[in-house]
């Protein structure tokens, strides 16, 4: 454990990530803080419908935050979405590439969570893997 209270990856199988749309707890690969996902990482989270959501990024409070990519999966297997770019409190927020099968990638403007039409490819900081 470092100074500043947070456990290096693997350190603490209790490590909890999640998402506002999933009232479950799921796990979470990488740094910890007092039980919560915090710092860069990999955290899914799957509800009893079998709806599993996806994230690689930084993480703040157990939750997406910053820079990352996330795969949203509805349990039905059609309709999966892929979010690269920024997000707040675990959902897009700022500028994020959107895809989904049968579409084009379109580079769209979000205020959490809520697509705000499109946005300028500029403006969009992908993650670095």
């Amino acid at each position: 454990q470092s100074a500043r209270g947070m456990r290096d990856i693997g350190d603490d199988p209790r490590c909890a990530f999640s998402h506002p749309a999933i009232e479950s707890q799921g796990a979470w690969v990488g740094r910890c803080k007092e039980g919560l996902a915090a710092g860069q990482g990999y955290g899914i989270v799957r509800d009893a419908g079998g709806n599993t959501i996806e994230y690689l990024g930084a993480a703040v409070l157990g939750r997406a935050e910053g820079a990352g990519a996330m795969i949203v999966r509805p349990a039905a297997g059609d309709g999966t979405v892929y979010y690269e770019g920024q997000f707040s409190e675990g959902v897009p927020h700022g500028v994020a590439l959107v895809e989904e099968a049968r579409r084009k990638p379109r580079v769209r403007k979000f205020e959490s969570g809520v697509d705000r039409g499109a946005a300028d490819i500029g403006q969009l900081h992908r993650l670095d893997f």
